[in-house]
This record gives structure tokens, sequence and C-alpha cells, in this order.
């Protein structure tokens, strides 16, 4: 087997508040290898952001990374200075936004942002630039790409502008995509398109993807495998098929069982989970999720469960993980 490229270990990112120090990623752990797709779930505020602008070096004070390892090709990102880390920003990996209307300057033309990026890492000219703008964004389906780099921001649809996104964050041929929920605020069937077009993108390219989302559709259809995150920690770790055909972790039990599904009625309700995220900065002593989970006893409310494998690449930090197996509707819907 090859090794990882990027290996994340015991990541811990901190942000100081008037409440006290909130923990938004609390000791996580995983690896990602060279075509491979990585899903990461969970609710709001559970850490699957921070995580990823941590990777990119992205967080800015009152927050701070306190701890952990970031290999990226053996290289400690945590290690490197600011030159070095935005030489690695852009040109080795690269990150594409929730809302490309936020991520792309208004008062700048698509060819301005484009070229400036490609510039900056290939060390190339203004001509070979827009060689490669064009090539990226014909890559991404944008029809018209010559036409579209004389264009702002503003002219072009909210799904055209996120395919500018996409082909910037491929202009320089990295080899780890993070996909921080691309898809949140477009329609449904322009959604489809963009996943399709990222699906076929890194067949062809073979880069490693992050892929980020609150929905199980598409965390089902896209990834190789996949992380639960809850109050910053993982909360599971396994295959795509195995967390949504045999979920270990309370966590994930629920939230398959809010998801919609064809077989969803009024006799068979969706299930919501009880209760809300923790106070981060406030976290009880046991596991996160226990005040929510219908599987608790003592032992969970005063002591974290580890990470710890119960199943042959399997990992759940549970001390009660559930073994009924689900319905993977969600999967084929």
């Amino acid at each position: 087997m090859q090794p990882p490229i990027l290996e994340v270990k015991h990541l811990r990112t901190v942000f100081h508040t008037p409440r006290g120090m909130l923990r938004a990623v609390d000791d996580v752990s995983f690896s990602l290898g060279a075509g491979e797709c990585l899903g990461i779930i969970g609710e709001s505020g559970s850490g699957k952001t921070v995580t990823c602008l941590s990777i990119m070096g992205l967080i800015d004070p009152p927050g701070y990374v306190t701890g952990g390892e970031i290999l990226f090709h053996n290289r400690n990102l945590l290690e490197m200075s600011d030159g070095e880390l935005e030489a690695v920003r852009g040109r080795e990996i690269a990150m594409v936004f929730q809302d490309p209307q936020t991520s792309l300057n208004p008062v700048f033309t698509v060819e301005q942002q484009m070229t400036d990026v490609i510039r900056r890492h290939l060390g190339c000219s203004h001509r070979e630039a827009v060689s490669r703008a064009i090539e990226v964004l014909s890559q991404v389906g944008l029809p018209c790409p010559a036409d579209r780099l004389k264009q702002y921001p503003f002219q072009l649809s909210g799904g055209l502008r996120q395919r500018v996104l996409i082909a910037m964050a491929l202009s320089c041929r990295p080899s780890l995509i993070i996909a921080d929920e691309p898809t949140t605020a477009l329609d449904v069937s322009i959604q489809a398109q963009i996943l399709d077009l990222l699906q076929d993108l890194k067949s062809q390219l073979q880069f490693a993807l992050i892929f980020v989302s609150h929905d199980l559709g598409i965390i089902a259809n896209l990834s190789d495998r996949v992380i639960i995150m809850y109050a910053g920690r993982c909360m599971e770790v396994a295959s795509t098929e195995q967390i949504f055909s045999a979920p270990l972790h309370p966590y994930t039990e629920g939230l398959l069982s809010s998801a919609p599904s064809m077989s969803s009625t009024r006799q068979n309700p969706l299930r919501p989970i009880e209760g809300v995220l923790p106070d981060l900065t406030r976290l009880p002593p046991g596991c996160p999720f226990a005040p929510r989970c219908r599987y608790r006893t003592a032992v969970c409310e005063q002591v974290m469960p580890p990470l710890e494998m119960h199943a042959p690449d399997h990992l759940a930090a549970c001390h009660h993980p559930v073994r009924t197996p689900q319905l993977a509707e969600v999967m084929n819907g």
C-alpha cells in the first residue's frame, strides 16, 4: 500500500473567548491516501470547518492550533514558516469554500483572480497563465471560457461561480483539495452537476479530496471513507459502506435515523436526535454525546471513550457501540 499523503494526528484547535477556552477541534486524527475521497459529516458546530482551516493554516486569533501534527507528504505543516506554508497553500493543497459569492473578490475579473494564483505558484508569464486558466475553466465545463475570464463574479450565476472556484483550486495541479460544503448555496440541479464534476475530475486527475457536508446522501455517494464528528471530536471513522450499513456509534445511528428516505411515512416518521450540541467551553467530563444518547450509562457520563477499533477498519469512540444494521437507503437516494 502507498503511504498516505495526509496524516492528521491528535489535532487540537481552541478559541479563547470571554466565556473561556472553546475546544473546537479536540484530539482529531485521520489519514488520507492519493485519489481517495474522505467525507466529514456532523452537525453545525461539530468542528468540520475548523479542522479544514487548521490544515490550511487559516486559523486566526483568537483561534490557535495548540497540539498535534499535520503531516503532508511527511512534512509537518504546523512547523512551517508563513512563507513555506504560503508556497504549499494553493500550489499543493487547495480549498473550495462554501459560498462562491463571498469567496471571489467582486472588484476583480475572473482573469485577474485566476492568473494571480497561477503566476504566483507556477512562476509563468501572464500569457501562459491566461492559457492555463482557459484550460482549467474548460476542464470544469464552463462555457466560452475565454469570454468568462473577462467577466466579474457578479455577472456569473452561482453554479458558474462555483465552477470558477473549482477551476482556481485545480489550476496549480494540487495533490489535495479540501471542499467545505461547496454546494450548500446552490439549488438541487446545480448541486448534482457540481458533485458529478468533482467525481469525474477526481477520477481523471487522481487528487485526494476532503469533502465536508451536512448531507448524508452526498457523502454516501461521493466518499470512500467517512468521519463522523461531534463536539470537536471524531466519533466514528470507517468506510462509507460500513458507516451506512452497520454504524457503531449512537450518534451515527441517530443521524441515519433522522435522514429522509423513501420509507418515511406518517407510520414510520423520521426520528430526530433529541437535545442540542453541548457548550464547547463547558464540555462534560465523559462522552460529549452522552446527554443525548439513549444508550448512556454512568461510565459514559464520567469517562471519555477512546477512538478504537471495534470491527475491521472500523473505529468508534463509544463505551456501548450499537450493533443494529441500518437500511442503506441513503446511499441509494
